[in-house]
């Protein structure tokens, strides 16, 4: 698939810059970004597995906001006595 894009003047400078700085043509560093990203998986791909397990598990909403403020506070916890 071929396309074109058009992007503002600050960010051609922008890619122009990063590419030469990564020794590349712009055209092949910005279809490297796209690639890059096209490739992650998005939020709900990674997140799914967890919400999986999370009803699967049977826990209610609130068990699990009590859960999820245990452990937030834990995290504080142990952040402050570092």
């Amino acid at each position: 698939m071929e396309l074109t894009i058009s992007v503002s003047d600050q960010i051609g400078t922008i890619l122009t810059k990063r590419a030469k700085d990564k020794g590349r043509e712009v055209g092949e560093f910005v279809k490297e970004i796209v690639e890059d990203q096209a490739l992650k998986p998005t939020l709900d791909e990674l997140l799914s597995p967890v919400r999986k397990e999370v009803a699967d598990s049977g826990i209610s909403e609130d068990e699990l906001d009590t859960f999820m403020y245990s452990l937030r506070k834990k995290v504080k916890e142990e952040k402050g006595h570092r």
